[in-house]
């Protein structure tokens, strides 16, 4: 009796030729029979050993749950994306008098598919593969060739693929879309060697060989059935894989390359050394997608930047940084990208309706319970930031001009102490440097938080509601960029207490003000622009402040246009505005009536000053809702406002 072996490998996905029956076609319901499997032998070449390989296909050695549960028919086994799905297998059965394995399919009717489907059925395209995973393997490798027999007589087809260039058979492949390999038991028969398979572990050393004979067995050996693959090699052979997988995929290179050396049994040492001369012949380095994004990234972010920049196109969102090809999610629709998500998660969608995809994709959550790059909340949440910064730059803020933006690194108050005498002295011969002194006073001020929360519902996602990364976005900004507004406006219109409590604008302790009210004119500009110029400093020093800005309200636009505008003639030489090009109108609707204000530049000196947390104007987190089936997205803007020195400052109470 030959002795037998038992070895378990780790084997990766493999594809086979099968054969097209165009004679079958069915076309009122657009069905087509295949042969995926017949038992002729096929030369394969792995583990460093060539073999004949045999598909049982009897009842009993083919696992056909999988591909009756609604297998697909892909385009070149393509399976990332569903654009690369054109077909579904419909049954799959073992026919026992041919002893072949086939499928009737069932071909799609989109549009896009339709001349694929056409070169199909009058045979320009006419070679098909089947991808499966083999269980169980016997080897019998007694006979006369030097070639041994593998009968996979446990397997499973898993996908069934037309390409306009059969599978090679000298070669096993993984699909993009099989991320792990599957165990493999050989049962290895023969009369004279026990075994001379190549162990994929490496502890270091070099690959494990067995070549003992049943001669040279020793008398205490084990039966002829002998396990040799103990728990120690297999976790050896389970660290090389996890090991190559990492290595593979921190230096940017394309899973295959790690599908063969793990295939190769290559030990651990030499696949590393094959991995970094790889990554260096690579300029650039091979991208797994082509999504128009940098090379170095991971294939997830590149997902992510790819759905993203799908969603921002079909909704017209115009980012601030650059412009990303959506590559293979061109077009498709926010289920689609739900589908995805979940589909890379490892969620089969088959059978699930659009409430419960949209529902599983937004409640999805991975990396130690927070969103993970790649899932669809967090690619959503991304598209929501882009938009809201892209409308919050477009947002028309009048106070920037004339205002000093300022960060805040904390919630406590903020003090902006003023100088008391920056005035030169003359320094003698000899003679000692004086300092100049901050005062013990100054203004003071701090930020404080606003914020709101909106819903994204999951009926968004299943209608496809893209308007929601438009609208939404634009109401946030404009509601923070308004909040800012009103605060900076609050200080200049109402009532604002300085350090030495007295108001903003007073006529008597600042001289900044006007109360009894005069339009603007060529004369009333002027006595605002001397008062101003007559400022002095808390050391009596005349600080001779020239006004930059003249801002109104509504009801003053149009004077206000008239006396800054060099393009005004007038009509009598007493009318001639001599401030011409001096000023620059700021026009804002919070200010009412007729009252008007002068402003400095405030690169020179203080103004009103403006501040946010961090250098941060607008914050964003994003959570799945409990209480509501729903991306909860909120907005947070720290920011707080202070005038600083009224000295910079003029107001007219108008007229």
């Amino acid at each position: 009796m030959p002795n037998e072996q038992s070895i378990n490998r780790q084997l990766p996905r493999l594809e086979g030729r099968a054969l097209f029956r165009p004679d079958t076609y069915n076309s009122d319901d657009n069905t087509i029979e295949v042969v995926f499997a017949t038992e002729n032998p096929v030369l394969r070449v792995t583990w460093d050993e060539d073999y004949n390989e045999v598909l049982l296909c009897r009842e009993g050695n083919v696992r056909m749950e999988r591909i009756n549960a609604g297998a697909p028919v892909v385009d070149t086994h393509g399976t990332w994306s569903l654009q690369d799905q054109f077909g579904v297998v419909e049954k799959a059965w073992v026919d026992t008098a041919t002893n072949e394995c086939r499928a009737l399919i069932r071909l799609s009717q989109r549009d896009e598919w339709k001349g694929i489907v056409q070169d199909i059925l009058t045979g320009i395209i006419r070679n098909i593969s089947v991808g499966y995973l083999v269980y169980r393997y016997e080897v019998d490798d007694s006979g006369d060739s030097a070639i041994p027999v593998y009968r996979a007589t446990d397997w499973e087809p898993v996908e069934i693929s037309f390409a306009p260039v059969p599978a090679d058979f000298r070669s096993g492949t993984r699909s993009a879309s099989q991320n792990t390999t599957n165990q493999v038991t050989i049962i290895r028969k023969n009369s004279n060697t026990m075994s001379n398979v190549r162990y994929g572990a490496d502890a270091g050393t070099e690959n494990r060989t067995d070549t003992t004979t049943a001669a040279q067995a020793p008398a205490s050996a084990a039966p002829a059935a002998q396990t040799v693959n103990d728990e120690q090699v297999r976790t050896l052979e389970r660290t090389r894989i996890t090991e190559i997988t990492k290595a593979v995929r921190a230096t940017g290179l394309a899973e295959s390359f790690a599908d063969k050396l793990i295939s190769d049994g290559t030990p651990l040492d030499q696949a590393r050394a094959a991995i970094i001369d790889e990554a260096a012949a690579k300029t650039p380095v091979e991208p797994r997608f082509q999504t128009g994004v940098r090379t170095g990234v991971s294939d997830v972010e590149k997902r992510q930047q790819g759905m993203e920049a799908a969603i921002m196109q079909r909704a017209g969102i115009v980012p601030s940084d650059k412009v990303v090809d959506p590559g293979e999610f061109r077009g498709m629709t926010l289920l689609d990208l739900a589908k995805e998500c979940l589909k890379d998660a490892g969620v089969d969608t088959r059978g699930m309706n659009q409430m419960t995809i949209a529902l599983r994709a937004l409640e999805m959550k991975r990396s130690g319970g927070g969103l993970a790059t790649g899932d669809f909340s967090y690619v959503l949440a991304n598209v929501l930031n882009k938009s809201l910064r892209a409308a919050y730059d477009l947002q028309e803020r009048t106070f920037i001009p004339w205002t000093r933006k300022s960060t805040a690194t904390d919630f406590k108050q903020m003090l902006r102490a003023q100088l008391n005498d920056i005035k030169l002295n003359q320094v003698q011969e000899g003679g000692e440097y004086t300092y100049a002194s901050l005062g013990d006073s100054g203004e003071t001020y701090k930020v404080a938080k606003y914020g709101k929360i909106i819903n994204i519902n999951w009926e968004a996602i299943v209608n496809d509601d893209l308007g929601a990364f438009t609208r939404i976005p634009q109401f946030l900004a404009g509601a923070v960029a308004q909040m800012q507004a009103d605060v900076v406006y609050g200080i200049l219109t109402g009532s604002h207490k300085m350090y030495d409590n007295n108001e903003l604008f007073d006529a008597t302790n600042h001289s900044n003000y006007t109360a009894t009210g005069t339009a603007i004119a060529v004369n009333s500009l002027g006595i605002g622009r001397q008062a101003m110029r007559s400022q002095k400093s808390p050391a009596g020093n005349v600080l001779n402040i020239a006004p930059k800005f003249l801002i109104v309200g509504a009801e003053n636009e149009q004077l206000a246009l008239q006396y800054t505008s060099q393009q005004y003639v007038s009509a009598k030489s007493s009318d001639i505005n001599v401030w011409a090009g001096l000023l620059q109108p700021i026009v804002e609707g919070r200010i009412t009536g007729k009252q008007w204000y002068l402003g400095a530049d405030p690169k020179l000196v203080d103004t009103i000053e403006w501040a946010v947390l961090d250098g941060e104007e607008i914050f964003t987190e994003t959570r799945y809702g409990f209480e509501v089936d729903s991306l909860q997205y909120k907005v947070r803007s720290v920011f707080g406002a202070k005038a600083i020195d009224w000295r910079s400052l003029y107001k007219n109470a108008g007229a």
